[in-house]
């Protein structure tokens, strides 16, 4: 089958910058190249980090160079469409895709986390299956109308399925849990010499975040417990991520964060920016992890990370988390109003019966090679 693949048009595929999204893609090319089974053209936005060419026996990439002309059409353009969904840069990829399929003519059509592309693709390529892979709740309210435009969707965790079912009566959506790369989240011996690098001693007990610095993440209220927990827990905290995903420059969330917590000290320890293949290497830092999420996780992918390297997990009863879980070595508490006081508990706990929750395992059901299996299964379903 000849496939093509859309992508959000914010990051390049393969995921030399990082994303959640575009790594999840990757996984499944080297899947479909791994075990030849379809012929995919992908189509996403250059990067200069990319190499001149990524293309295989069974994958094949076309990209989007964006220059001087592109930044002022793609304005022009904003002005006069009439179906405008997203930003002027998205709708010009958008633009630039659909010149690509209407010459690639594919049997069947991806279209990843966009579901506004949908009513567009389907008035031109009518006859043209066309599946979107849903990663984020995007289908309520008035967005509903969006998934009609598709024939089959599939989502990312029981949760988001049942979701877009309860918002659209949308009968052809399936789930394919996400999956990560377990030999490079693997466990490891805990990294004494970064620990101490990074300012930790020999016996603290060390809570790693990781992800952007977002409202919707927890961090706040993730500070806010540990700070509470004061210097005698000998509990510290190590926040790794950026407020994006380039590492260009931080929030004023971010920069919120760090002004509120100067008096934290040694207690806590910002890395900003790390590349996604340096992630394990922090995560061996840790003594456990926390996903403090205050919105309904999709799935959870830093979950699954942290799980897979062998840490114990506190985390919020939120959205996929619970699908995630193994529960003897993870610890989820309720969101909501009073998280810090439930997080700093959760905490203590972990600390005080470490030797009831370390060695976590993470389910075969989420490894990037059953994932990408499923994947095709359900497409071709």
């Amino acid at each position: 089958m000849n496939i093509a693949v859309l992508t959000s048009g914010r990051l390049p595929v393969p995921a030399v910058c990082g994303g959640a999204v575009e790594n999840l893609v990757d996984f499944y090319l080297e899947y479909n190249e791994e075990h030849r089974l379809h012929n995919i053209t992908t189509l996403s936005i250059f990067d200069d980090k990319l190499p001149k060419t990524a293309d295989t026996a069974q994958n094949r990439y076309i990209w989007q160079h964006r220059g001087l002309f592109d930044r002022v059409a793609q304005k022009v353009y904003s002005r006069i469409n009439p179906d405008k969904y997203y930003d002027d840069a998205t709708e010009w990829h958008l633009r630039w895709a659909m010149k690509q399929l209407r010459r690639l003519k594919p049997d069947a059509i991806v279209v990843e986390n966009r579901p506004g592309y949908g009513p567009r693709l389907r008035r031109e390529f009518a006859g043209t299956p066309i599946v979107l892979h849903l990663h984020n709740d995007m289908l309520a309210g008035e967005n509903g109308r969006l998934a009609d435009s598709f024939d089959s969707i599939i989502a990312v965790s029981d949760f988001l399925a049942n979701r877009v079912r309860e918002q659209n009566g949308h009968a052809r959506v399936k789930t394919v849990c996400n999956g990560i790369d377990t030999e490079r989240f693997a466990p490891r011996p805990k990294n004494m010499e970064l620990r101490r690098e990074l300012g930790f001693a020999d016996d603290d007990f060390v809570v790693v975040y990781t992800g952007r610095l977002v409202p919707e993440k927890g961090i706040a209220e993730l500070l806010e417990a540990v700070e509470s927990m004061g210097e005698a827990s000998g509990v510290k905290l190590l926040v790794v991520g950026g407020a994006f995903y380039d590492g260009t420059a931080d929030s004023d969330f971010a920069v919120q964060l760090k002004q509120r917590t100067e008096q934290m000290g040694d207690r806590l320890r910002f890395t900003g920016f790390v590349e996604y293949s340096k992630v394990p290497d922090y995560l061996s830092v840790g003594d456990a992890a926390c996903v403090p999420s205050t919105w309904d996780e999709p799935f959870g992918l830093t979950v699954a990370e942290a799980m897979s390297v062998g840490l114990p997990v506190v985390a919020t009863r939120s959205g996929g988390i619970p699908e995630i879980v193994n529960t003897e070595h993870c610890l989820l508490v309720k969101g909501g109003e009073g998280l810090p006081q439930r997080l700093s508990k959760a905490i203590a706990t972990l600390r005080n019966h470490y030797s009831q929750y370390a060695c976590n395992t993470l389910s075969p059901r989420f490894t990037k090679e059953h994932y990408a299996e499923e994947f095709f299964k359900k497409l071709l379903d």
